[in-house]
């Protein structure tokens, strides 16, 4: 559970530096001019730069939100409680590796513990 609860707390991390970042995008994309065409050229220049690293930042941040979702089943209606404090996936893929690939046999559900 450990792991789960680490994964959940980065989940939340990366969501509030996501919605950091879109709220200084929004802010950037609607500054006032300068008032002059040098100030505006400035400042446009010194916008853009800014805008690409916080586009760069967001999409690290969003790849690193869909690689937690894909490793971890945050989400409490995916996992049920199992015996000896054990959690498991309600649903998902059994695999068998062979010749160092992994071929899917088949898929699982479960509705009830014993």
């Amino acid at each position: 559970m450990h792991a789960l609860e680490n994964a959940r707390k980065e989940k939340k991390q990366v969501l509030s530096t996501i919605e950091f970042t879109n709220a200084r995008l929004n802010k950037i994309r609607s500054s006032p001019a300068a008032g002059n065409l040098l100030g505006d050229i400035v400042q446009n220049a010194f916008n853009f730069r800014h805008i690409v690293k916080l586009v760069e930042r967001k999409k690290k941040l969003q790849s690193r939100l869909n690689e937690l979702e894909k490793s971890y089943p945050l989400d409490s209606d995916k996992i049920m409680a199992g015996p000896n404090g054990i959690s498991y996936a309600k649903d998902g893929v059994i695999a068998v590796k062979r010749q160092s690939k992994y071929l899917w046999v088949g898929r699982f559900k479960f509705t009830d513990m014993f």
